[in-house]
């Protein structure tokens, strides 16, 4: 009998020690799954933040770049993420103050869409882009920082430009074309008015004389007829 409760003991714990090394082993790998996961999906998250077209970013609470794409170094004009790493955000913007304006928004509306905003170059230069960004949180709901994309928009301001330099030229023709045909008109209006004066001018001096002969001739005609025509008798030719 204790020969058979020794064995029944070591049976229990073999079979215990068994269960425990199967869960270990599945924790384990279940770990190691999790993880070649998480690897997996850093790896595809890193593959397209290095090959992304626009500018990505994540900056950390106290507002300094954390994380950054290559584009973003590219579009600023440096040679490598190393140089924009660690730097503040707001050095990034050709108005320090416009930084601060969007993070005002972003209280308000914790993201925004294609906000445009003047970041500057290496040398100096402005360049115009368009943010869409956003706060990120921990588990907890605290605010970690701001992340976002900014988009070269550069090439479509000077378009917009353009577009409103030619509509402002054609508008400043319209108004002194518009100018000269008023004029235009005021001078024909005045040239009308002096034609007008001077055919009643001409009209007044042609009928002046025009009834003092016909009045002339009535009087000649009324004499004549009196004096003269009595005198002609049957003369034909003298009637």
């Amino acid at each position: 009998d204790q020969t058979n409760r020794n064995f029944d003991w070591r049976v229990f714990l073999a079979a215990g020690l068994g269960l425990c090394l199967t869960v270990v082993y599945v924790a384990v790998l279940h770990l190691m799954r999790s993880r070649e996961k998480l690897f997996q999906s850093e790896a595809q998250y890193r593959a397209v933040i290095e090959n992304i077209q626009d500018a990505f970013y994540r900056t950390d609470r106290n507002g300094n770049i954390i994380m950054a794409s290559p584009s973003a170094a590219k579009m600023l004009g440096y040679l490598s993420v190393d140089e924009v790493l660690g730097q503040s955000a707001h050095s990034f913007y050709f108005d320090p103050d416009e930084r601060q304006r969007l993070l005002d928004k972003l209280s308000e509306t914790k993201v925004v869409m294609d906000y445009e905003v003047k970041l500057v170059t290496t040398d100096g230069q402005p360049i115009h882009v368009s943010t869409s960004s956003g706060f990120y949180f921990d588990s907890s709901g605290s605010i970690l920082g701001v992340e976002g994309v900014f988009r070269d928009i550069s090439e479509r301001k000077r378009h917009e430009d353009e577009l409103r330099r030619a509509k402002d030229e054609m508008e400043e023709r319209v108004a002194e074309r518009t100018q000269e045909l008023r004029l235009a008109n005021e001078r024909l209006n005045e040239l009308n008015q002096a034609k007008s004066e001077f055919l009643n001018t001409v009209s007044h001096d042609i009928r002046t004389p025009l009834t003092s002969i016909l009045g002339f001739a009535k009087i000649i005609q009324r004499d004549f007829n009196k004096h003269f025509l009595q005198c002609a008798g049957n003369n034909e030719n003298l009637k």
